[in-house]
C-alpha cells in the first residue's frame, strides 16, 4: 500500500513562514508593476492630449490655408495708381 508522507511537518520546515515570505515576494513584484502600469497611463493620457493638440493645429492651419476663408475684408480707393 502507498505510504502517506508529509515532507515538511516531517523536516520540521516552517511552511507557513515560507509561504508567507513568498507571498511578500510576490506582492512587492505586483506592486513594481502597478508603479510601471500607472506610469504608462498617464504617459498614454498624455500622448493622447498631444495628438488631440497637433489634430487641431492641423485643422486650423487647414482653414488659413484656404484663401475664400481669409478674404473677409474688401477695401477701395480712389487712387487709380494703386
Amino acid at each position: 500500500m502507498g505510504e502517506l508522507r508529509f515532507p515538511g511537518l516531517a523536516t520540521g520546515i516552517d511552511t507557513a513562514a515560507l509561504i508567507k515570505q513568498l507571498m511578500i515576494v510576490n506582492s512587492r513584484r505586483l506592486a513594481s508593476y502597478q508603479i510601471k502600469k500607472q506610469s504608462f497611463d498617464t504617459e498614454n493620457t498624455e500622448l493622447t492630449k498631444l495628438r488631440n493638440t497637433i489634430g487641431a493645429a492641423k485643422s486650423t492651419a487647414s482653414q488659413l490655408s484656404d484663401t475664400d476663408e481669409l478674404e473677409i475684408f474688401s477695401t477701395s480707393t480712389s487712387d487709380k495708381d494703386i
